[in-house]
């Protein structure tokens, strides 16, 4: 009977250590997918901005006034903080609810100072 205990015991403990340990190694593997979205993110932004001005250029060069330029500057700008600040509310809703609270940011400028942190632990410069 002792032995029936032990054995079953056993059985619990290691399921319970198996489940533990998946966790977390999927705390771990989201983490890295968040890092290397955030990378990707980030170099697209890098692209956007180099796109746009690009398209400013473009609009003096064919002679559109100085004002419907600042206006589509403006315009742009705009769309782009837009487009940033969803796509940061995606990733926190994209995290299940009980570990939004470990996000350690809510913003686009804490993003990448968190990506910055990240980059500097590991010795990594995107």
């Amino acid at each position: 009977m002792v032995y029936l205990i032990c054995f079953l015991a056993g059985i619990l403990f290691a399921k319970v250590f198996r489940f533990f340990l998946n966790v977390g190694y999927s705390v771990t593997v989201f983490k890295a997918a968040e890092a290397t979205s955030l990378k990707m993110l980030a170099a697209l932004t890098e692209d956007i901005a180099f796109i746009r001005e690009l398209k400013h250029h473009s609009m003096a060069q064919v002679g559109m006034s100085e004002d419907d330029i600042l206006l589509i500057k403006v315009i742009d700008q705009q769309t782009l903080k837009n487009w940033k600040d969803a796509v940061i509310k995606k990733i926190i809703n994209s995290y299940p609810h009980s570990y939004r609270n470990s996000i350690p940011y809510d913003d686009w400028k804490g993003a990448l100072e968190h990506l910055d942190k990240l980059n500097k632990k590991k010795g990594v410069d995107i």
